[in-house]
């Protein structure tokens, strides 16, 4: 089960990597094709784009859900991390599965991929840090998208 989850959400990294941008917020201009190969960090991080969501959810506890929307073509998901000062907290693709399905706090992803986000107790509200996605691809190459956020 955890390998056909772990699987479902490569293939939705994927699919939104490939998938058109209709529906979107269209908040960034059509980018031109990079100058530099695919396989540079430069060019895959500018080709990712993460959306973060603090809307309250009618949950117990604090969570924030997160969508990744493009990646640079076969680029996956593999970790995610929210860095403060007080606060370090990492989780696997595998980790986040896991802990969709047993509602634990951290980052978590639900059983089909659609549903992804962060829960966190009451004690860290108000914190500031930073939100951190890393994805590599088959040759081991990584990229990251990061976001200082406070959160609610």
């Amino acid at each position: 089960m955890l390998k056909l989850s772990a699987v479902m959400v490569l293939f939705v990294a994927g699919a939104c990597a490939s998938g058109s941008n209709a529906g979107t917020s269209g908040d960034a201009a059509p980018q031109a094709p990079a100058e530099q190969p695919a396989s540079e960090p430069a060019a895959a991080e500018s080709e990712i784009r993460v959306v973060i969501d603090q809307t309250p959810m009618p949950i117990e506890g604090h969570a924030f859900s997160f969508g990744v929307r493009s990646v640079p073509e076969g680029y996956a998901l593999r970790e995610m991390q929210w860095v403060s000062e007080r606060t370090n907290v990492a989780a696997s693709t595998a980790d986040a599965i896991s802990n969709g399905q047993t509602g634990e706090e951290g980052f978590y992803i639900s059983g089909n991929g659609q549903m992804m986000g962060f829960f966190y107790p009451d004690e860290r509200v108000g914190e500031t840090g930073e939100v951190v996605f890393l994805f590599a691809n088959e040759k081991g190459e990584e990229a990251a998208w990061k976001k200082e956020i406070t959160l609610k």
